[in-house]
C-alpha cells in the first residue's frame, strides 16, 4: 500500500489557497483565514464557509483549474500505482472532497481525517491488517503518529518546498524520487 498525504504532497495547496483568497467576493474571508493558525477549528470553519460559497456557485473553479495544482509528477505516478494508492487527507472534509474530486476524479481510496491523526485513521482503515508499504507526508506530527500506530509502514517525509527535512525520516522531494526509493 502507498499512503499519500494530499496537501503539499500531491497538491500545491498554498498556491491554490492564494487563488481562492484572491477572488474579490472572498476578500473579507481572506483576513479571517490568516487570523487563525493552520489546522485550527476556527480556520477550518472559515474554509467551510468558503466551500459553501463555491457550492452555491458564487465562486467557481473548473475541475481543470483545480487539477492544475497537482504537482507535475502526480498523474504519471497514479497511472503506474493507482491500485496501491490510498490518499490520506486532513482538514474540513467538504473542502478536501472538493479538491480531491476535482483534481483526482479516478481516486477510489481516500481516508478523510477531521479529528485525530492520520496514523489513527490509517490504522482504522487497515482494520488490524499488518500493512506493508509506505506513508508519505510533509508534517512531522503525522509521520510520528503513523509510525507509532503502523510501525511496519516505511515512513517518508515529503519536502516539495525545498526545506530540509526533520532528520527523523528519509526525505523525498517528488513522487519520482519516492518511486526510485521504493524500488530499492
Amino acid at each position: 500500500m502507498i499512503f499519500l498525504d494530499f496537501d503539499r504532497t500531491l497538491f500545491d495547496t498554498d498556491a491554490f489557497n492564494l487563488l481562492i483568497l484572491a477572488q474579490p467576493l472572498l476578500a473579507p474571508h481572506a483576513e479571517r483565514v490568516h487570523a487563525f493558525p493552520p489546522g485550527s477549528p476556527e480556520r477550518q470553519a472559515v474554509w467551510r464557509e468558503l466551500v459553501v460559497l463555491m457550492q452555491q456557485g458564487q465562486v467557481t473553479f473548473s475541475a481543470d483549474q483545480v487539477a492544475s495544482f497537482l504537482y507535475p509528477d502526480v498523474k504519471a505516478f497514479f497511472k503506474r500505482h493507482q491500485s496501491d494508492i490510498v490518499v490520506v487527507t486532513f482538514g474540513a472534509r467538504i473542502m478536501q472532497e472538493f479538491k480531491i474530486n476535482a483534481a483526482l476524479p479516478s481516486c477510489r481510496d481516500i481516508v478523510y481525517v477531521e479529528a485525530g491523526t492520520k496514523g489513527e485513521a490509517i490504522a482504522r482503515w487497515l482494520q488490524g491488517v499488518v500493512p506493508e508499504g509506505v506513508f508519505v507526508d510533509d508534517r512531522l506530527v503525522e509521520l510520528d503518529a503513523t509510525h507509532t500506530v503502523c510501525p511496519n509502514l516505511r515512513i517518508f517525509e515529503m519536502r516539495r518546498d525545498g526545506k530540509p527535512g526533520s532528520g527523523t525520516y528519509p526525505v523525498v522531494h517528488s513522487l519520482s524520487e519516492l518511486e526510485r526509493v521504493m524500488l530499492k
